[in-house]
């Protein structure tokens, strides 16, 4: 007998390009592109009514064999115990033929709740049903493990950069992710996938980033966000 699949997937974090990438290869799985269309419904926890998303799980899918149901801001709305209770509840039901995937763009356990041993509510349910939920958490990579990424990005797609050359990136772009593998791309074109990418291709083709990042500094001064500013103008 084959092991059942979740049927609720629980995302957070703060890289949202990895979450994104992550339910593009959910939907692959759907089957043919057009079929999986109709069968792909996107939400919004911040404006959906509870009967609303229970409709939605509960259809049956067409032409193909499970239907997702993407609802972004899950908790938006959930904002006491007994609002909790019925979602779990709902979530509890969700029949073998939808996946329910749940998208916040941070991490739902803060380190602080973690040192001090507490876990989310979601996070806490999902560990006791794991037939029926898989969690993961995706963080932006930081520091040196930007540069790491940056090579780990470079060697799935067939190319590779030099240790030297993926710092530069990540020094010049920064923690965008979605971003830094469109400048990964651009870079693996440029050498051909002949080689690997060195220092010198990146200062030639990628220095418009760093410039872009000018705006964006004054973007943040102008919102009051010194930290991100800060940042900004240590990288430039």
């Amino acid at each position: 007998m084959s092991k059942p699949v979740p049927v609720v997937y629980i995302l957070h974090g703060d890289d949202e390009y990895a979450i994104n990438c992550f339910i593009d290869e959910i939907e692959t799985r759907l089957g043919d592109p057009a079929a999986a269309m109709m069968n792909i419904t996107r939400l919004d926890g911040r404006s959906l009514q509870l009967e609303e998303l229970r409709s939605v799980v509960n259809a049956v899918p067409f032409l193909t064999r499970r239907r997702l149901v993407v609802l972004t801001h899950p908790r938006a709305r959930l904002n006491s115990p007994a609002e909790r209770e019925k979602f779990i509840s709902l979530l509890e039901q969700i029949p073998q033929s939808t996946a329910l995937i749940l998208v916040e763009n941070h991490p739902l356990t803060s380190e602080r709740d973690k040192r001090r041993g507490e876990i989310h509510w979601l996070e806490a349910w999902a560990g006791g049903n794991k037939e029926l939920a898989f969690v993961r958490v995706f963080h932006l990579p930081k520091g040196g493990a930007m540069g790491r990424w940056i090579q780990e990005q470079a060697q799935s797609t067939g190319g590779s950069f030099t240790p030297q050359a993926a710092v530069l990136l990540a020094s010049l772009v920064g923690e965008d992710t979605r971003l830094v593998d469109q400048e990964i791309q651009k870079l693996l074109a440029y050498v051909n996938y002949m080689r690997p990418v060195e220092p010198e291709d990146v200062e030639k083709l990628t220095a418009v980033v760093a410039q872009g990042d000018i705006f964006a500094m004054v973007d943040a001064l102008g919102n009051q966000d010194g930290k991100s500013a800060i940042g900004m103008l240590h990288r430039l």
